[in-house]
């Protein structure tokens, strides 16, 4: 990794690296990148991960706060201010510049077709979102008509919103009735998740499970984040408490699925595999079976 953040120039031959590619990308280039809405890495803290329950602050990614709402407000629930402005605060807007993938064409293929949506979806105003990208305008459509869906699209267009806005769409207003247990006066439940998203890496779990807690916020709905590289004692503590979303790397979520007491999908309504073609692979089969079988019960 170069000192910009960006991945070095490949190797040739015996792990020579040719001159003109050994600085890593030019200043222009990354520039560019910056424009597209490329960040730079950031180094994980296994330190922080690894550290007792107790020392670890809320804003990291699987133990980050979520909205908890055990009221009888009806389906949406009373705004956090505090929480609001950590979820939608200025620092997470959404995209810097989408102009370079407003204008792409989508081809549909299936046995129907669909027209996309358009305009702003109100529920995700908080996010910052002034356009719906084409992937979304696609994917939400036929999501709440309830199709199975495969979506290739370029990293950046708004993959993740596509899914998750009209799954937890669909799900509002059935909350109450759907969900699994929670916890009453400290106790520990068994998680019985209504959503699974299956991801390859933590880092890909970890933004999902950023973007899972601004969609969710006020729907009742609670989304967990689980992954290898923490205890497994955090990610039992979090589930503990009641999970509706489960947002999971393969093999974690299968260490969990070896333990009945902790996690059941005996309620899973909706599964998402995102960035699936890293995980269609005979490396992954077992795993995935396990999975998609619900763990074979």
């Amino acid at each position: 990794m170069s000192d910009t953040g960006f991945p070095e120039a490949p190797t040739e031959g015996f792990g020579q690296v040719p001159a003109a590619s050994a600085a890593g990308p030019s200043p222009e280039d990354v520039t560019a990148l910056r424009t597209h809405g490329w960040t730079e890495n950031e180094k994980l803290d296994y330190d922080a991960y690894n550290a007792a329950p107790t020392d670890i602050t809320p804003t990291w990614a699987t133990t980050a706060q979520v909205y908890e709402w055990n009221g009888e407000e009806g389906d949406v629930s009373p705004p956090d201010a505090e929480l609001e402005q950590q979820l939608f605060g200025e620092r997470h807007r959404a995209g810097t510049s989408l102009d370079h993938i407003m204008d792409f064409i989508a081809n549909v293929e299936g046995p129907r077709q669909f027209n996309p949506i358009g305009g702003v979806l109100a529920n995700v105003q908080l996010c910052g979102y002034e356009k719906i990208t084409v992937i979304q305008a696609y994917c939400v459509p036929i999501i709440l008509a309830g199709h199975d869906l495969v979506a290739v699209a370029q990293t950046g267009s708004g993959k993740t919103a596509a899914y998750l806005v009209p799954i937890i769409s669909k799900l509002m207003g059935k909350v109450r009735k759907l969900q699994g247990p929670r916890t009453v006066a400290g106790s520990r439940v068994r998680a019985e998740p209504l959503v699974v998203i299956v991801v390859p890496t933590r880092e890909l779990a970890q933004q999902i499970f950023d973007e899972a807690r601004r969609l969710c916020y006020r729907s009742m709905l609670r989304p967990v984040c689980a992954y290898g590289g923490i205890l497994m004692g955090i990610n039992l503590q979090e589930l503990g408490k009641g999970c509706d979303l489960l947002i999971g790397t393969a093999g974690r979520l299968n260490d969990l699925m070896n333990k009945p007491d902790i996690l059941s999908m005996r309620r899973v309504k909706f599964t998402v595999i995102d960035e699936a073609d890293e995980m269609l692979t005979p490396d992954w089969e077992d795993e995935m079976a396990k999975i998609m079988g619900g763990g074979g019960k």
